[in-house]
């Protein structure tokens, strides 16, 4: 069950609690800010947003999404007609929030949905022998995603304890010693689950080199809680271009170009691997290029330069710059563009 799954469903009769700590809940920073407004005002308007709390609309857009995963507002029934307000006041909203809060902390620590785990693989995703523990959920929608099941509403793996996957690990543990590898993290985003996985290697993971795949698209305090527990970040850019990461994630990349600078700061490039891929309709070699260059002034000096294989897979955009060209003929044969 993911974060988001807690915030549908735990609505009515909730215990008041007066203090939350939303980044922990994977929220917006100015949510609770927003939360009180709209809840205050009674009426949920974008442009207000913006103009209260001096921001853009795309962050604006953000905390909408999180009033509505969390159940402060309804859904969207129509473009023209402004979201219900569903919390009636302050003490309503903290009693919603507060519950979800408690029941987040004390069940994410004990289990969470783990895809899968592979044992025994070598040169991949880190150094010597490593076994995979691949997590469900994602914050991101990449229009190619390289595992779909990651955030699949029908297969979500299976729920396990920390001790039951510490058990599957220990099993290699002498091969993680005698090649210097260890446990990766990946998924869709292991960092999504942060507190699961520092319980995890607190049950005895000393010599063992942790790697994690991510795409930093998460709250920092999700990266500072595992900061002492991590050897090396994978991290999978996509592309440092906004408008190209949006256009391919439908995210924003301010998160992860934040999160960035603040690992760079803590002395960690040595430790990251910075995945730029080459994404057909998307981005082109002069956009990896310029992603390189932006990520080597930040001080990154390590890179997996790539090209994604897309064959058969017909994208909304292969189709429309087929019908682009497929029109560009069809004013060529009547004698409007001469073809070469």
């Amino acid at each position: 069950m993911s974060i988001f799954d807690f915030f549908k469903k735990e609505r009515k009769q909730l215990e008041p609690k007066s203090i939350i700590d939303v980044e922990a809940l994977g929220l917006n920073p100015l949510f609770e800010d927003a939360a009180k407004i709209v809840v205050e005002r009674q009426d949920f308007s974008l442009p207000y947003l913006q103009r209260v709390l001096g921001i853009d609309y795309t962050r604006a857009r953000e905390i909408a999404e999180d009033l509505e995963i969390t159940g402060v507002v309804g859904p969207i029934t129509n473009p023209m007609i402004p979201q219900e307000v569903l919390i009636h006041d302050e003490k309503e909203l903290y009693a919603l929030l507060g519950t979800i809060c408690y029941k987040m902390i004390s069940e994410y620590k004990r289990q969470t949905p783990i895809q899968c785990i592979n044992r025994l693989r070598m040169g991949t995703d880190g150094d010597g022998i490593t076994t995979l523990v691949a997590f469900h959920g994602c914050p991101l929608r990449c229009k190619y995603c390289l595992n779909p099941s990651s955030i699949s509403d029908t297969d979500c793996g299976r729920c396990m304890l920390p001790e039951d996957v510490m058990k599957e690990l220990k099993k290699d543990e002498l091969y993680y010693i005698a090649t210097k590898g260890g446990v990766t993290f990946g998924g869709g985003e292991p960092l999504l689950y942060s507190l699961y996985i520092k319980n995890l290697l607190e049950l005895g993971a000393k010599e063992w080199n942790v790697t994690v795949e991510t795409s930093l698209n998460v709250p920092k305090i999700n990266i500072e809680m595992l900061l002492p527990y991590i050897n090396e970040y994978i991290v999978d850019i996509k592309d440092m271009n906004s408008d190209i990461y949006k256009s391919y994630t439908g995210k924003s990349n301010r998160r992860v170009k934040e999160n960035l600078k603040w690992l760079i700061g803590k002395g960690m490039s040595d430790r990251i691997v910075c995945r730029i891929p080459l994404i057909p309709y998307y981005n082109n070699e002069s956009d990896q290029r310029d992603s390189k260059k932006e990520l080597s002034e930040m001080g990154i000096k390590r890179f997996d330069l790539f090209t994604y294989t897309i064959e058969g897979k017909k994208t909304e955009q292969f189709v429309k710059r087929n019908r682009f060209i497929s029109n560009l003929k069809k004013f060529a044969t009547q004698g409007l563009i001469v073809e070469e």
